[in-house]
């Protein structure tokens, strides 16, 4: 038989299950509340009640909203409530609230209708969660998708423009190309093709050029270099470049130096000079008629540093003003590539590596532009004082690099001697070698200074160690000595160090005038040995429009050439006493790194001078060539004056 309950059982067991639903609802995730028809809450889980910072659950029965988050966050959380009793559906909303801590957060609601046991709604029940760090990731994932739609299009944007940009100049030099083999071609019309030609060539390389510089600085490996240099030379060096340009449009170009401005400052040559070359070169593309100028002006001045604007001014074709935000941004070209009124506008990349160059040094470009009128590119930075009386040797600082040794102990004496210029310290067991890897590195030391006091190595000996590498190209050799004990060398110019720091200038002017003194003699010297012997080169090359390019320009320079496209054949063809050996790294049999490793891991082939010629401009190729035993290395295409660098460096007249 079943054993019968009594009524106070039932009311325990009733009371029970109250309990443990009470619990199941407290314990529940999520903010869990319910209310009745005119918004009293009647109870919620423990969640929502940590949340309103209740003491316990019980606690909310008998509020509204509006007691527990105010009048204006009530209005948007009961916004749902009128709709589920009225319509008896549920409703799903995301709304804003807080978490435990206080802190904003977003949830995702849910209210349906409550009934009574006659069916009749009785109030709402809502169910709450948490979904901030849901939308973070959803907007995380949006702004992704946008930006790669938008990477996407700017590519093939760019694809299309880069397309069309190339297509440009290779359809002048297809072209004119064709037009120079007509039958009976008068000598004029050839110059005129062939000049076409050529502008179609270099413009192509500058857009070549463009697309290196642009990556280089978005990688940041771009580094910036300050040391004295004299602006205004450096303004009119940039304006030489482009005076032909100008002329050929019969443009005024001309520089308005104020005479408050200072000449010398300390900055980045080479970030300034390509800030320059595009500026001007911008304004020459977009000019037809009337003039450039380049303006300096100083804005504010203190004891050691001057603010100094720079302006390109021009009487070109102007910029809406809807288009003058844009021009700095990367690809952007003004208008449409295929209804543009100049031939050759570039690859929108101009302005971009323009505005991360004048960053780098610490300023930001502007422009003022009226359409029809001309424009104005201006930005102000703040540089370093000169003074140009202190320092004879400022005209060189910035280009001629020097290597001084002296004993590790005393490296600091001669630090302020050399301050703002290139210059690296060595010790006298660590100088040959740095010497050869600076050489490998084409950054070659033009000066030596060996101080006459060392105590590991006789000065003279370390000369005679420096002047027997050959290949090695060879800097100015200095000694330098307290004036008490000079002890003037033999094949050394001799440098007298400052008593005192005010003796400084005439240690500078010792460097100037002795280095001025090397270089003529140095000229003089290569003028009186450059024509006792023709170099005998063998030009290892696979691609038989190089071979002729660079045969005639060799032959142009007085050498006598040989030519394979085979590194097989070219090993046979050494053992006949050949001067220099210019290879491509690309070659159908054995690569050039694998020729040259060879050449030079054979005692019984000729040790000669190793150039290399090559397309690719990456580092890490270069420094490839290096370690495998090239002497130099350049990149295609090679001038006929970049040849005759090379020869004078690497080839030994006898």
């Amino acid at each position: 038989m079943k054993k019968k309950h009594s009524k106070d059982d039932i009311i325990k067991e009733l009371q029970s299950e109250v309990e443990s639903l009470r619990t199941i609802i407290s314990m529940m995730p999520g903010n869990v509340y319910w209310k009745d028809i005119k918004g009293f809450y009647l109870g919620c889980n423990s969640n929502l009640s940590d949340i309103l910072n209740l003491p316990t659950p019980l606690d909310i029965i008998g509020k509204k909203d509006e007691d527990l988050l105010g009048e204006e966050l009530a209005q948007k959380a009961s916004l749902i409530d009128p709709i589920v009793i009225h319509t008896q559906q549920e409703q799903c909303i995301e709304e804003t609230g807080f978490d435990t801590n206080g802190i904003s957060a977003t949830y995702l609601t849910r209210k349906t209708p409550l009934y009574n046991s006659k069916g009749k709604v009785k109030g709402i029940l809502g169910v709450s969660f948490d979904i901030t760090e849901r939308k973070i990731i959803e907007e995380k994932l949006r702004v992704a998708k946008q930006k790669a739609e938008a990477a996407n299009r700017a590519k093939s944007k760019f694809l299309a423009m880069i397309s069309h940009e190339l297509r440009t100049p290779l359809a002048g030099i297809l072209g004119f190309a064709e037009l120079i083999k007509q039958p009976r071609l008068e000598i004029e019309k050839q110059h005129e093709y062939i000049k076409h030609i050529a502008d179609s060539g270099t413009y192509l390389l500058s857009l070549i050029n463009s697309l290196l510089n642009y990556n280089k600085l978005e990688t940041k490996k771009f580094e910036l270099t300050l040391l004295p240099l004299n602006l205004k030379e450096l303004i009119k060096s940039s304006m030489t470049m482009l005076t032909v340009s100008a002329q050929n449009k019969n443009l005024k170009l001309s520089l308005a130096y104020e005479k408050n401005a200072p000449e010398l400052i300390i900055s980045d040559s080479r970030i300034l000079h390509q800030i320059l070359i595009n500026l001007i070169g911008n304004a020459i593309k977009f000019t037809h008629k009337g003039f450039i100028t380049i303006t300096i002006k100083c804005i504010s001045s203190t004891a050691d540093k001057i603010k100094l604007q720079i302006s390109i001014e021009d009487s070109g074709i102007g910029i809406p003003v809807h288009e003058q935000k844009s021009i700095f941004k990367q690809f952007y070209q003004l208008g449409s590539v295929y209804t543009r009124k100049t031939s050759l506008t570039g690859t929108g990349l101009g302005l971009a590596i323009v505005k991360k160059l004048v960053k780098i040094i610490g300023g930001d470009i502007k422009v003022k532009s009226t359409p029809g009128k001309g424009s104005v590119f201006y930005f102000a930075v703040n540089f370093k004082k000169v003074s140009p009386s202190s320092n004879p040797w400022l005209p060189y600082a910035a280009r001629v690099r020097i290597l001084i040794v002296q004993d590790i102990h005393k490296k600091n004496n001669l630090h302020s001697l050399f301050s703002n210029t290139l210059h690296e310290f060595t010790t006298s067991k660590d100088s040959l070698n740095t010497l050869i890897a600076a050489h490998q590195d084409m950054q070659p030391f033009d000066i030596i200074i060996i101080d006459s006091k060392l105590k590991e190595t006789d000065p003279s000996e370390l000369l005679k160690k420096i002047q027997n590498q050959s290949e090695l190209y060879q800097p100015m050799p200095a000694l330098i000595d307290s004036p008490q004990s000079s002890q003037c060398k033999k094949n050394f110019c001799n440098l007298m160090l400052p008593l005192v720091k005010t003796d400084y200038f005439n240690f500078q002017n010792q460097l100037k005038n002795a280095w001025e003194k090397w270089q003529k003699n140095t000229k003089l010297l290569k003028t009186k040995t450059s024509k006792s012997k023709n170099p005998h080169v063998l030009l290892v090359e696979d691609n038989t429009l190089i071979q002729i390019i660079h045969k005639h320009m060799l032959e142009d320079l007085g050498c006598t050439v040989d030519i394979t496209e085979s590194a097989t054949r070219a090993l046979e063809m050494l053992a006949n006493n050949y001067d220099m050996l210019f290879v491509d790294i690309g070659l159908p049999d054995i690569a050039g790194f694998e020729l040259i490793k060879t050449i030079r891991s054979h005692k019984a082939i000729p040790q000669i001078p190793i150039i290399v010629l090559t397309g690719y401009s990456e580092e890490d190729e270069r420094q490839r060539c290096l370690r495998a035993g090239a002497n130099d290395v350049s990149v295609k295409p090679i001038s006929k004056q970049t040849l005759e660098n090379l020869i004078n460096r690497h080839f030994k007249s006898s």
